[in-house]
């Protein structure tokens, strides 16, 4: 009977430290569900933060966008622009009046003004009329396109404008203060420009730097200066020499070779001589050495003792084809 007892105090011991057991590893099972979901939840919030931070740039971008655009449209519409400028060159002493003059529009700080230096590049030239008034025809000028798109990009938009004359081919003496003007991308086309004035009044003098006799040697004390008949383009350079001649007849030169490149200007420096001789102008065909014909020939000139010609400093010679 004893031993029947112990047997059923044995077996409610065991059925109840079971369920404690099953009771316990529920518990836990139940709390690493909790951990992990409560680990799930902590991720997504993770996600969401980084996708809304993610869309706050994005939008802070955009806007910035935006804004530089709306930047720039405001920029343009400070001004009126117009598809074309009319540059009114106003001449100062018009005793000097030329037919026409050049007008250069320039890439800023591009053209080199050492004395004698050929400026070749970064321009686009047009003409004046018979009242001095040149045309620029801004939009849609494909030639001139090039030139604008640099100003805008790395000059804001700034050009300048010279006047020379027609001789000065190398804007070696330009005749007016530096002018600058401004031009703008179009509003409605990217690829098109406008100017920010409609027209400018440009004054100018038509006159040689003081003291200078040649645009292309500006340090020469006498200047022999070839012309030709309008129409006509010399094919070759020349020689043009003062010719000294003896008692005896023997003959002299001083001479240097003359070319478009240099407005035909045959210089002549301190350092050649010409102090208390006289001569007569010779000109020679660079290329075949026979002599050519001009006005007037022989001309003769005659320099005192200081190199000074009786004829002035610049002789003018006009050549016959």
């Amino acid at each position: 009977m004893l031993k029947k007892v112990l047997m059923i105090l044995m077996v409610s011991l065991l059925l109840t430290g079971c369920a404690n057991v099953s009771g316990i590893v529920k518990q836990i099972s139940d709390n690493k569900d909790s951990k992990k979901e409560f680990v799930s939840d902590h991720d997504n919030d993770d996600d969401d933060r980084n996708n809304n931070e993610d869309k706050r740039k994005k939008d802070e971008d955009e806007k910035d966008e935006d804004e530089k655009d709306n930047n720039e449209k405001d920029d343009n519409s400070k001004f009126s622009t117009y598809s074309q400028l009319i540059i009114n060159c106003d001449l100062q002493n018009p005793e000097a009046q030329d037919d026409s003059y050049d007008v250069y529009i320039v890439v800023p700080d591009k053209l080199d003004f050492t004395p004698g230096k050929a400026n070749q590049e970064f321009y686009y030239k047009i003409e004046t009329d018979e009242n001095n008034q040149a045309v620029l025809d801004v939009t849609e000028n494909w030639d001139l396109e090039w030139y604008l798109s640099d100003a805008v990009e790395n000059h804001d938009g700034m050009m300048e404008i010279w006047i020379t004359t027609k001789e000065d081919i190398y804007i070696r003496n330009p005749l007016n203060q530096k002018t600058t003007v401004k031009f703008v991308v179009d509003d409605e086309d990217p690829l098109l420009y406008e100017s920010t004035v409609s027209d400018i009044n440009i004054p100018f003098v038509d006159a040689y730097p003081e003291g200078v006799l040649s645009l292309s040697f500006q340090d020469a004390t006498f200047v022999i200066k070839l012309e030709f008949p309008e129409g006509y383009e010399p094919t070759s350079s020349f020689i043009v020499s003062v010719v000294v001649r003896d008692d005896a007849g023997m003959e002299w030169r001083n001479g240097r070779i003359d070319r478009a490149s240099q407005y035909w200007d045959t210089p002549f420096f301190a350092e050649d001589g010409l102090a208390n001789i006289s001569g007569f102008i010779e000109i020679r065909d660079y290329d075949t050495d026979a002599l050519v014909s001009y006005e007037g020939e022989p001309m003769n000139v005659t320099f005192d003792e200081n190199g000074i010609c009786s004829s002035g400093n610049i002789v003018v010679v006009k050549v016959i084809p």
